[in-house]
């Protein structure tokens, strides 16, 4: 008598391919966590260039200056162009282009705009 093969019911298929979407889900939520801890470790901490710290102090003391510079005269548009540099440096990307349409706003045509 030849063995009976135990036919595959819809019910346990469905059982299957929940346990296997929630594996799945889970396996993904695992890993964004993981990509997310290691962005912000790469992200927010002091950057290291040939094994040494870099002092963002230096930066922050020339973008202090610098909105001193165009709180006093705020159509120098130099200032406004500079202040976006630092900004952009300091990954403040918001505050480089505010900076940036502020000088762009002053005069449209300043050859030393960067052009987009």
């Amino acid at each position: 008598m030849p063995s009976a093969k135990k036919k595959k019911t819809p019910q346990s298929t469905s059982h299957l391919l929940f346990f296997v979407e929630r594996a799945a889900v889970i396996l993904v939520l695992t890993l964004t966590a993981l990509n997310l801890q290691i962005y912000f470790q790469n992200n927010f901490t002091p950057k290291k260039v040939l094994g040494t710290q870099t002092d963002l102090s230096e930066i922050v003391k020339e973008r202090d200056y610098w909105l001193r510079v165009v709180s006093q005269n705020e159509s120098y548009i130099d200032g406004w162009i500079e202040l976006s540099k630092i900004e952009h440096l300091l990954g403040n990307e918001d505050l480089a282009v505010g900076a940036l349409n502020t000088a762009l706003s002053i005069n449209p045509n300043y050859e030393k705009l960067p052009k987009y």
